[in-house]
């Protein structure tokens, strides 16, 4: 039995339309700011699911959207079991403010391909914002753990990472303060939503490190751990015929990590060059349309800011188009621009210590 994984498509070599010559991807995508990418004319019609008749009619059509294009892309494989659409997605029938949350993730995907839905994505956005805010004024009767705003704070999360959003950071810093007030990270997880949601925030903390942290990233990645990518190995328990595929995007994160980690300490150039060449080996035969490898944006960044040759630059820069083709996230288009502007710098530059300057979007 093989691992599902989101539609991805392989995406052709562009061609320059005046010369018809073959010219780099990379810089159709810098020349083109993702914001900028032609929508379809057409309004979006998708067909609400039924037995949610207590929600109206575009809620439901929008939910489903999340369900059916949103949830399978944030996980390795759209198997049985997918956190977001089994456990985040049900809570949003009883809570409006993940609700609200659950829709501005969905509608700002939408809305990269059809810009009309961008207002209704900042709407979403805002009353799940303001969700957030009555709830931590609002007296609580106990002391039981707040899922519904720590799910609201991840999915909105997940929402600045698919429009490439400029508050991540503050939302990052939020949710870290939350998590401390409520001491609630080892407790959390003696439920299966907990379990979940403290997975993705230790993945999304993983790789926002690098972009928000600069090298202080380095020590949570040097003292990088199995629980850290928990977001991958717990689908051994449900799907153990999944295990070298899982263990293949794990040392594939790990061997990124390392890279990123080299260089911020300043290891010899040797050193790095070698973890490139067993990235991209490693890379060859499993790449970002592969089952699962819709995951490795934040790993083909780091790995393609060290890559100094056309040839090398140019793969990692059609795997990031394929990943943009496949999730339709814009984090991959994203760390495309953001490598552009990385292999502009003056060689011997170490893009470790840049890197937090130039960052101001999510890409995970």
């Amino acid at each position: 039995m093989s691992a599902k994984s989101t539609d991805c498509k392989e995406a052709s070599s562009p061609k320059d339309e005046d010369h018809g010559h073959k010219r780099p991807l990379r810089f159709r995508i810098l020349n083109n700011d993702i914001s900028s990418h032609k929508s379809s004319n057409s309004s979006f019609d998708i067909t609400p699911s039924r037995g949610l008749d207590h929600i109206d009619h575009q809620s439901r059509s929008i939910l489903k959207y999340f369900s059916e294009k949103v949830a399978p892309a944030m996980g390795p494989f759209n198997t049985v079991f997918n956190g977001y659409r089994d456990l985040i997605l049900p809570m949003s029938e009883q809570d409006q403010t993940v609700k609200s949350a659950v829709l501005a993730a969905a509608a700002s995907h939408i809305s990269l391909k059809h810009r009309e839905w961008k207002p209704l994505a900042s709407k979403y956005r805002m009353a799940a914002i303001r969700g957030l805010n009555q709830q931590s004024t609002a007296e609580s009767p106990n002391k039981s753990i707040d899922y519904s705003s720590l799910s609201t704070m991840v999915l909105l999360l997940v929402e600045q990472m698919i429009i490439v959003g400029t508050d991540f950071h503050i939302l990052l810093r939020m949710m870290k303060s939350f998590i401390e007030s409520q001491q609630c990270s080892d407790l959390a997880e003696t439920e299966p939503l907990g379990t979940f949601l403290m997975q993705q925030i230790r993945k999304m903390s993983l790789y926002a490190g690098p972009l928000v942290m600069g090298l202080s990233a380095a020590k949570s990645l040097e003292n990088m751990s199995n629980k850290d990518l928990d977001f991958l190995f717990s689908c051994l328990k449900i799907h153990p015929e999944y295990s070298s595929v899982i263990f293949k995007l794990a040392n594939l994160i790990r061997t990124a990590a390392q890279i990123y980690l080299s260089r911020a300490t300043n290891m010899p150039n040797q050193v790095i060059t070698e973890l490139v060449q067993q990235f991209l080996a490693d890379i060859a035969s499993y790449n970002a349309t592969s089952p699962g490898g819709h995951i490795l944006i934040w790993p083909f960044f780091i790995v393609g800011a060290e890559c100094s040759s056309e040839q090398d630059r140019e793969f990692v820069t059609v795997q990031l188009q394929n990943l943009w083709d496949c999730t339709g996230f814009g984090s991959p288009l994203y760390a495309i621009k953001l490598l552009g502007d990385i292999w502009q710098e003056t060689p011997g530059t170490n893009w470790t210590q840049t890197l937090v300057d130039k960052v101001e979007g999510f890409i995970m």
